[in-house]
């Protein structure tokens, strides 16, 4: 299964990995709304509707593009900045460090501070990570391997359940895949939220109805433990 967005915690933080990117830029697409991106800059940062968030740009790619579109949504200020940057200066004056494209050259100390900054409640985002291997901006958190630099498929990805119940979800995102990554790719600390597997409504209607009667006769601890395993693929109910 390949997958389009996924997101994890890590300590007080909030991380998400996506294979759009947020400009539009040779993708063909354009389409996401500037809700849509404030939703995500919103879950990243703990922050709501009503919050200025204050986000820095890594952008690898070189799309100017890339700064002016998270410029032009409401309530966000944008700043962009270098590696070098962080390294002289932190992370402590944002809320997000929103990174476009992949540096094949990051020293230790900048990874500490990143990993530091989300530690301790700032947000991640890393969009189109344009080099195949582990992306190296999560080695201090996660092992995440982006498997080739080509585009698996042409479609849009699909919201999965647990992105469907997710603060990001915009029923109208069109989320594609510019580098492949793949499900397995991802330890279990993560919640997939796009595929490019349609989730099937009955499908998703069985579930629900599951949990209600499940949970109306179980402890909490198992129903929680029943939900985690239906997410996963663990658990599977079919009709009688």
């Amino acid at each position: 299964m390949y997958v389009a967005m996924a997101t994890r915690r890590y300590g007080e933080g909030n991380i998400i990995v996506h294979t759009d990117r947020i400009s539009g830029v040779n993708t063909g697409h354009g389409e996401n709304t500037i809700q849509f991106w404030r939703g995500v800059l919103e879950f990243c940062t703990n922050k709501n509707t009503h919050d200025t968030l204050s986000v820095g740009v890594i952008d690898n790619l070189g799309l100017e593009e890339t700064f002016h579109s998270i410029g032009s949504i409401t309530g966000v200020v944008v700043k962009t900045i270098s590696l070098p940057y962080i390294s002289l200066h932190g992370l402590g004056e944002f809320d997000c460090l929103y990174v476009s494209g992949l540096s094949s050259d990051i020293s230790s100390d900048v990874l500490n501070l990143i990993t530091h900054f989300v530690d301790h409640g700032g947000g991640l985002v890393i969009e189109d990570p344009n080099l195949a291997g582990n992306i190296n901006l999560l080695e201090n958190i996660d092992s995440v391997e982006v498997t080739s630099i080509q585009p698996p498929v042409l479609s849009n990805g699909y919201w999965t359940i647990a992105g469907k119940s997710h603060y990001t979800f915009d029923v109208n995102a069109k989320v594609t895949f510019m580098v492949e990554l793949l499900e397995t790719s991802f330890s279990s600390s993560w919640t997939i939220l796009i595929t490019e597997i349609e989730v099937d409504d009955s499908v998703e209607d069985n579930y629900e109805e599951a949990l209600v009667s499940f949970e109306a006769n179980t402890s909490a601890e198992v129903s929680v433990s029943f939900i985690v395993g239906m997410q996963k693929g663990v658990v599977i109910i079919t009709e009688s």
